[in-house]
C-alpha cells in the first residue's frame, strides 16, 4: 500500500510540476464560479463529491481494528498528501 500511495504522489507531482497553474484551484473564488456558471453541471459534481465521502465508511472498520492514532497518522502523512497531489497532476492534462 505505501508504494502505490508513493507512486501516485510521485506521478501527480511531475504532473504538478509541470503544470503549476492547477494549485489555482485551491482557490474557493473557482468552485463558487463553478456552481453559479455551470449549475446542472455543478449539481452532478456535487453528488459524485457526496458518493465518494460515502466510502469513508470503511475507514471505521479499520479503525476497530488499528485504533485512532495509527488510522489518523496513515491519512494525515501518506493518503492525503498522495491522493492531492495526484489528483492535482490528473488537472494538468484537462
Amino acid at each position: 500500500m505505501l508504494a502505490w500511495f508513493l507512486i501516485l504522489a510521485a506521478l501527480g507531482l511531475r504532473g504538478v510540476i509541470g503544470n503549476p497553474e492547477v494549485l489555482q484551484a485551491l482557490n474557493p473564488y473557482w468552485a463558487i464560479h463553478f456552481f453559479l456558471e455551470y449549475k446542472v453541471v455543478s449539481f452532478v459534481a456535487l453528488g459524485a463529491v457526496v458518493l465518494s465521502i460515502t466510502g469513508v465508511e470503511a475507514l471505521y472498520a479499520d479503525m476497530g481494528h488499528f485504533g485512532k492514532l495509527p488510522i489518523r497518522v496513515a491519512w494525515f502523512l501518506v493518503v492525503l498528501p498522495s491522493l492531492v497531489l495526484n489528483y492535482f497532476g490528473q488537472g494538468r492534462c484537462c
